[in-house]
């Protein structure tokens, strides 16, 4: 009995020295990485244009002025003249249809919205304004 109390008792120590092994080697890491200096390479990005960002709480749309856009895809997405701003929402097919707002949303769409492959849909909507209150855009 002596003995399987001093073999469980070596087993615990072992585990909680390994334990502690490995939470000092983390945390030792977890300093010396931080304090690393980086250099990443410097972007020659404009800062010149601006996209906008769009939600009516659900759903997510990157707005961008029609003039960004190049010729070949404005013909292509049938964009009428005076449109100056296309908005691009992508995501669950279904999400996108059964929940315009948070009081549609169920369990099964957003867990298959989540966690399982399904269709995914993009929606398009064409304005002319843009107006400051919520980022909506005006058609």
């Amino acid at each position: 009995m002596i003995k399987i109390i001093r073999i469980i008792l070596k087993s615990l120590r072992i585990f909680i020295l390994t334990t502690l092994i490995l939470i000092f080697t983390y945390l030792l890491f977890a300093v010396i990485f931080s304090i690393l200096p980086t250099h990443p390479p410097k972007q020659s990005c404009s800062s010149e244009k601006n996209v906008f960002i769009s939600s009516n709480g659900v759903h997510l749309d990157i707005i961008i002025p029609v003039n960004y856009l190049e010729e070949k895809f404005i013909n292509e997405l049938n964009i009428l003249p005076g449109t100056k701003y296309v908005a691009f929402g992508w995501g669950d097919r279904e999400f996108y249809i059964k929940t315009p707002e948070w009081s549609d949303l169920t369990l099964p769409v957003a867990f298959k919205a989540l966690f399982l492959r399904s269709k995914t849909a993009m929606h398009m909507t064409y304005g002319k304004k843009l107006t400051c209150a919520g980022g909506k855009l005006i058609p």
